[in-house]
């Protein structure tokens, strides 16, 4: 049922969320583990939240995820995830530019 995935994609926004708290920090290791343990319910959730529409709930991943996977390496990954974001902000009216200008900076100018 979609109260479930509703549920499943906002839990991950939390692990993202904690783990980007402590990625500049002592904390990080742990993050990373934790990040590489759950990427793929890291990326479902993000997926869904993408099919869905789901503005602030992609931004919110994305904006916690880019850190990982700027230090992964993954840079193919990472375009596509601020694609998909821009997307979805262009779908949202009630986006700010500001937001809109994140998403395409990690497209144009990868680190």
């Amino acid at each position: 049922p979609p109260c479930y995935r509703r549920r499943h994609a906002e839990h991950y926004l939390r692990v993202a969320e904690g783990a980007a708290a402590e990625w500049y920090g002592p904390g990080q290791a742990e993050a990373l583990r934790t990040l590489i343990l759950e990427w793929p319910n890291l990326g479902h959730a993000f997926r869904w939240a993408t099919a869905r529409g789901e503005a602030n709930l992609v931004s919110s991943l994305a904006r916690s995820l880019f850190p990982f996977l700027t230090q992964r390496a993954w840079w193919q990954e990472r375009a596509a995830w601020a694609r998909a974001w821009l997307a979805v902000a262009e779908a949202d009216t009630g986006w700010l530019a500001s937001q809109k200008r994140f998403a395409l900076g990690h497209i144009q100018n990868p680190p």
